[in-house]
């Protein structure tokens, strides 16, 4: 009899058979109900095959993580610009721990820039953020895109310094002092394409495929700086390396010189 109103709830819950399922019955009641009438799971568990896995129990878990994110951002002026990239990272197919965390780095970020839905945030923002949480680059990189494409927002992921290279592999860091000595010494006009396309995939931590297969059109000059656009993220390229840059983009456009 204690079980009673629950079979009720189902019934009034789930009108079509193609909506009862596990997930289904886990969203619309919640674990502790689910604990609360664990003898009715087992019956119908053992009747109709509903089975609660623990990925079915993990994936409810950052859904509700999610959906608190989102409550919680619609106080601030930045609430409209969470609310907007999740429901696009709802579409994309990418996994349920993975949005959480994209939306959890959004959110940490626009709290710290007090960003507001109109104004975009400036480049010495995200550099400030990213020098106290260096962690949550991968993470922003989806986020910065989407405001690219959404807002058009002239944005885009500060690279890390030449100065912070000294937190790789020391053999990153050797391979990457040896290819600038080298430059150094040839003269930019006179060092090799593959070793410009070296020295900068080394210095952003990226494959040399990723920088030999760019075209001219992804090496870009905005307001005065200079960005690459790889995997349609931009990434600001330091002062540091923006002569080898650009004598590498302009050899992209003379294919002969290479």
């Amino acid at each position: 009899m204690s079980h009673h109103s629950f079979f009720e709830r189902i019934d009034a819950q789930f009108v079509e058979a193609d909506d009862f399922t596990a997930m289904g019955v886990l969203s619309a009641y919640g674990p502790a109900q689910l604990r609360k009438h664990l003898l009715v799971m087992r019956f119908l568990e053992a009747t109709l095959g509903l089975t609660l896995t623990e990925q079915d129990k993990q994936e409810f878990a950052e859904r509700e993580r999610i959906a608190a994110t989102i409550a919680d951002s619609s106080r601030y002026p930045w609430g409209p610009v969470i609310a907007d990239y999740a429901a696009m990272l709802a579409q994309s197919g990418v996994a349920m721990r993975t949005k959480r965390m994209y939306i959890s780095s959004a959110t940490a970020f626009c709290n710290a820039v007090a960003l507001s839905r109109g104004t975009p945030w400036t480049a010495e923002d995200a550099q400030r953020f990213l020098k106290k949480k260096p962690g949550s680059r991968a993470n922003l990189a989806r986020f910065f895109g989407f405001c690219r494409k959404k807002y058009n927002w002239n944005v885009a992921v500060p690279s890390a310094t030449l100065s912070k290279v000294a937190s790789e592999p020391p053999r990153t860091l050797a391979e990457l002092k040896k290819l600038l000595q080298e430059i150094k010494a040839q003269g930019i006009e006179k060092a090799r394409t593959e070793t410009l396309a070296k020295a900068i995939a080394k210095s952003f931590g990226l494959r040399i495929g990723a920088i030999l297969s760019l075209s001219p059109e992804q090496i870009l000059e905005r307001a005065g700086s200079l960005v690459l656009e790889i995997d349609g993220e931009a990434i600001d390229v330091p002062t540091q390396l923006q002569e080898i840059t650009r004598s590498y983009a302009a050899r992209l456009l003379t294919p002969a010189s290479r």
